[in-house]
């Protein structure tokens, strides 16, 4: 809790309007390039080598106990994770893409159209990203429901 804590303040410091485009934008340029890879790692990286590191080793666990490899629960394993894999993939990579690119387009010019074009795409990025705890809330929902 301290730690995501003393990581919140810096937003407090570096955050401001601008004055010539009315925006709420970061002013120090080395912390606006750490809040990116920020995002990138812990919005598509961090997640996709969790669920593959403890996805291999339950299903090593699962084929070394021989009821469940009868039963054949490796292979529901392996569906529940190759499904959650895809919906990272899918909610959470189009924003870590976007990001990489306003990360690299960070000193281009642009005009108001281009501007407000990458607007709409960050907002539509961002929404696809609730998209993923709305899907897995509702599996969890209907598991528990249903199965339990």
């Amino acid at each position: 809790m301290i730690i995501w804590c003393l990581h919140g303040i810096p937003v407090c410091i570096f955050y401001d309007i601008l004055p010539i485009t009315k925006t709420c934008a970061s002013t120090n340029a080395t912390y606006a390039v750490y809040i990116f890879i920020f995002i990138i790692a812990y919005m598509f990286v961090i997640p996709v080598l969790i669920m593959v590191v403890f996805g291999y080793l339950a299903y090593r666990n699962i084929s070394l106990t021989r009821v469940l490899a009868q039963q054949r629960a490796d292979r529901q394993l392996m569906r529940m994770i190759l499904i959650q894999l895809a919906l990272v993939i899918f909610c959470m990579s189009p924003f870590g893409f976007f990001s990489i690119y306003s990360l690299i387009t960070a000193a281009v010019p642009k005009g108001l159209n281009q501007q407000m074009e990458e607007y709409l795409i960050s907002t539509i990025t961002l929404l696809t990203t609730y998209f993923y705890y709305i899907v897995c809330y509702s599996l969890l929902d209907y598991l528990h429901r249903y199965l339990f």
